[in-house]
This record gives structure tokens, C-alpha cells and sequence, in this order.
């Protein structure tokens, strides 16, 4: 079995190579890619410090599925730099995405003690962002980001 280290590093691999290919795609978002895999990459390390208690074949679904949300994510960015999204920005995809990837590497460890509420909690902002955006309304920016450091205290 891996250890926690291991798996850091791991996801540390997948969302190197990711952010590499999507700011070399998009070099003139190449900034703003960099900056927000680089708050997910710290998000995830709180996420997974513990990971050493998910057995293999969680963790081995886990990063299956954050392949295809990172394959997804590339595709969305090249909507949004095509303005395919009416009211959607780059910054806007790589906010919904990006925090989901990080929910996800958090819903592993829900065994830890009062991580539930507050996950559930960052969940719900997550898609008042997602709506907000979808919908031309005002962004819920402070209430997601004040869901998403009250979840990463828990870990």
C-alpha cells in the first residue's frame, strides 16, 4: 500500500502534466492556470494527509476520476477562451472544476471527524458559484471561498 507522501506525490504528477499542457494550449490564460492548480495541489496535500486510511481501490477510483475531470477541464477551458459559455470565464471554469477536483480528493476522507458538515457545506457554494455563473447572476466568490478554508481547517 501507498503511503500518504506517495499519493501526494502521485496527484502531484497527474496535476503537473495537466496544468503544463493546458497553459501551453492557452498561453494567454497560462497565469491564471498556473495560480489555480497551484492552490489545488495545496488544497489536495491537506486532503490527502491522511489518505493512508483509504484502501487501494478507492484510491485507485479516485485518481481514475480525477483524470477525467482533469480531461474535462481542458475542454471547458477551450470553451470558455471560445466564449462557447455565454457568462462563463476562464477563471469561472477553473473555479467550478478546480474546486471539485478538490471536493472529491476531500470526500475520500469523510471518516475524519466534523469533515461531513463542513464538505457538504463547500459543496453547496460550489454550485451556488456553478449556477451563479450559469445564470449571469452575482457570484458567490467570499461564500465559497470562506466554505472552502473552513473545510481545509478540518484537515
Amino acid at each position: 500500500m501507498s503511503t500518504p507522501h506517495d499519493r501526494v506525490a502521485e496527484v502531484d504528477r497527474h496535476l503537473t502534466g495537466a496544468a503544463d499542457s493546458a497553459a501551453q494550449r492557452h498561453p494567454r490564460f497560462a497565469g491564471a492556470i498556473r495560480h489555480s492548480f497551484d492552490r489545488l495541489r495545496g488544497g489536495l496535500a491537506q486532503a490527502h494527509a491522511r489518505s493512508a486510511a483509504v484502501d487501494s481501490a478507492a484510491w485507485a477510483t479516485y485518481v481514475g476520476d480525477l483524470d477525467r475531470g482533469l480531461d474535462e477541464l481542458d475542454k471547458e477551458i477551450g470553451r470558455a477562451t471560445e466564449g462557447a459559455v455565454a457568462g462563463t470565464s476562464v477563471d469561472d471554469v477553473l473555479t467550478i472544476h478546480l474546486t471539485g477536483i478538490e471536493l472529491q480528493g476531500w470526500r475520500l476522507q469523510v471518516s475524519l471527524a466534523g469533515l461531513e458538515p463542513r464538505l457538504t457545506a463547500a459543496e453547496i457554494e460550489l454550485q451556488r458559484y456553478a449556477s451563479a455563473c450559469a445564470t449571469g447572476t452575482a457570484k458567490p466568490v467570499g461564500a465559497l471561498e470562506e466554505a472552502m478554508t473552513h473545510l481545509r481547517e478540518a484537515g
